[in-house]
């Protein structure tokens, strides 16, 4: 995770990170103005506009919630998609 503020609770293990944030992780690549990491769920929440690339996938949305244990992902309030088929 790379942002200009990363906070980190050294109570609970939950983190947050602001402004121009990335994250990566295998073949996929966020972006967003926000991530809030929930450790006792292994949740991260990206929001604000988002983007998302899997190999050569993308999409925009408002807000993804990435379960980072199943490696499965949500995203809400898409507003474009590109891929090939």
């Amino acid at each position: 995770v790379l942002a200009e503020e990363i906070f980190f609770s050294t109570r609970n293990g939950d983190a947050r990170a602001t402004g121009s944030v990335e994250v990566s992780q295998k073949s996929r690549e966020a972006r967003s103005d926000t991530a809030v990491y929930d450790e006792k769920r292994d949740i991260l929440t990206l929001t604000g506009n988002v983007s998302m690339k899997e190999k050569e996938k993308w999409i925009n949305c408002k807000k993804i919630i990435i379960s980072v244990k199943k490696e499965t992902f949500e995203a809400t309030g898409v507003s474009g998609a590109r891929f090939n088929l």
